[in-house]
């Protein structure tokens, strides 16, 4: 029996098992938690003598399967829930999905106060490490990803912080970076994986290294010297200031080959173009790449990305014949050109899907695999494109979110956050 032939057969026994009664209910967004197999749960072998698989092929079959299901299915017996903490499973699984692996935006999270307390974060998924071990009560984070790949919400793994940890401000590859009252804690929520950084102000960008299992987080803003926090050292150094006729974007900023492009403006004429500094490099900032315009074309809003190794830029710009004359706007995508540092037209948004956004005025977009999401937050309208290898745009669609007002979620007050999230089983913190 080949593999694929298998995977209906786990399934279907999986659904028919007596022992899953208790845990296939949905629960509430509000009560997620996660599930730990019971005392009295089958073991592999149990499975094993369900399904007739011998174990290296239910191995194949899970390996095949989303993150959200694998979670899904801990429950089931000792052995799978297990499973996401065992290496060799970890490593076949990325051999066999790679790139294939979700990628989720929109996300959208909120917080409950546990009301319990917890020693050195014995709460928590792992232990963290606190620089001051107290007391302290916990908060349960729950989360939505939006995939759209099968155009439906997913409900993520819940995760736990201290319950100062208020706000989400970025992500990438995995991890999540979080705020609290006087530091910042990086997790990865699939895992539990917990890292405490000393407070800094402007984030706007976190490298993974997932070969090296390292991060850093950058912090930059207009006249103010460049900080690194590297995981390793686990300290913030400083080197490099942007020109002082620039005025940085506090947006997300794209890394690059090395390099992260941040958003900027020329003081003095008000233009907007994209500065890049040397992360792995000299630590030094660059000159401004203007972004390109014509008569009657002013940029008045743009956002950085990097997508399948090049930098793009998502403009909005306002277009007047004359000076009296009525103002239109336009969403049109960029990729930069690293060595001519010119700018290339990708593709103009259509003027009905730009209408569908409603308001350009609080926008964000994402790049992940091979497209980009352009989400409104105050709408909750999103545009999806494709953009082909060369970096052309090949369509345009909407994104239907409406799922998300009969999603049942409470009267919570939720994060919409500017960042995608690619969920991964192998980055540690």
């Amino acid at each position: 029996m080949v593999v694929e032939d298998s995977i209906p057969v786990v399934m279907e026994k999986v659904q028919q098992a007596s022992f899953l009664n208790a845990s296939s209910t949905p629960l509430p967004y509000d009560h997620l938690k996660a599930e730990e197999p019971k005392t009295d749960c089958p073991t592999g072998e149990d499975i094993q003598q369900h399904s007739g698989l011998p174990e290296d092929v239910q191995d194949l079959v899970l390996a095949r399967l989303p993150i959200t299901a694998l979670y899904k299915l801990r429950p089931v017996c000792q052995r799978w829930h297990s499973l996401l903490m065992h290496p060799p499973f970890l490593k076949l699984r990325d051999e066999i999905r790679g790139a294939q692996e979700a990628s989720y935006f929109p996300l959208l999270f909120w917080r409950a106060d546990n009301g319990k307390d917890s020693i050195d974060g014995e709460l928590l998924e792992t232990s963290m490490e606190l620089s001051n071990p107290t007391r302290t009560s916990c908060a349960t984070w729950s989360w939505l990803g939006y995939d759209s790949s099968m155009s439906k919400w997913q409900r993520m793994k819940p995760f736990t912080t201290p319950s100062h940890v208020k706000n989400v401000i970025i992500g990438s590859k995995g991890l999540v970076c979080l705020r609290g009252e006087d530091s910042l804690f990086v997790v990865n929520p699939m895992i539990g994986g917990v890292q405490e950084v000393p407070m800094q102000e402007n984030i706007v960008e976190l490298v993974v290294n997932e070969k090296r299992n390292t991060f850093k987080l950058i912090s930059a803003g207009s006249r103010k010297r460049t900080k690194i926090y590297d995981s390793e050292t686990r300290v913030w150094s400083k080197r490099g200031r942007p020109a002082p006729n620039l005025a940085l974007s506090h947006h997300t900023g794209a890394f690059c080959d090395g390099v992260l492009y941040c958003v900027a403006r020329e003081e003095r004429t008000s233009m907007l173009g994209v500065t890049g500094y040397a992360v792995e490099g000299s630590r030094t900032w660059s000159d401004v790449s203007f972004f390109p315009g014509t008569m009657g074309e002013t940029c008045l809003k743009a956002k950085v990305m990097q997508f399948q190794g090049e930098v793009f830029a998502l403009l909005k710009k306002e277009i007047s014949e004359d000076d009296i004359g009525p103002k239109t706007t336009s969403l049109s995508l960029w990729g930069l050109d690293r060595k001519s540092l010119k700018w290339k037209l990708a593709g103009t948004m259509p003027w009905a899907l730009r209408q569908h956004l409603i308001n350009l005025d609080d926008f964000d977009c994402v790049a992940h695999n091979n497209r980009i999401s352009i989400f409104n937050k105050g709408t909750f309208k999103a545009v999806e494109c494709r953009v082909s290898s060369g970096g052309v745009v090949t369509s345009w669609q909407e994104l239907p979110l409406d799922s998300y007002l009969s999603a049942g979620l409470p009267s919570v007050e939720r994060i919409i956050v500017n960042f995608g999230f690619d969920p991964s089983l192998l980055t540690a913190v």
